[in-house]
């Protein structure tokens, strides 16, 4: 019989990895706007997005990076 190896995660992880998902989204739409300023012909606006989408993705793979980082501070059950 298998066990459920559900990980649990402490309140600090949690926040963490809402804080990386919301991070990801707004780099995926910031690259989606980098993507559509193309056809505005704009080098500036493109570089802003650009820019901006890469910064978005490094911190909220640095948040990932922060929860699986974090240790258990409370103790498993038994």
């Amino acid at each position: 019989m298998r066990k459920n190896r559900r990980r649990r995660f402490t309140p600090y992880q949690r926040v963490k990895r809402t804080a990386g998902h919301i991070m990801l989204v707004c780099g995926i739409v910031s690259f989606v706007l980098t993507l559509a300023s193309l056809y505005w012909n704009n080098v500036s606006v493109t570089l802003f997005f650009i820019g901006t989408s890469l910064g978005f993705w490094l911190v909220g793979f640095q948040q990932y990076i922060d929860a699986l980082a974090a240790g258990a501070d409370t103790t498993q059950r038994r």
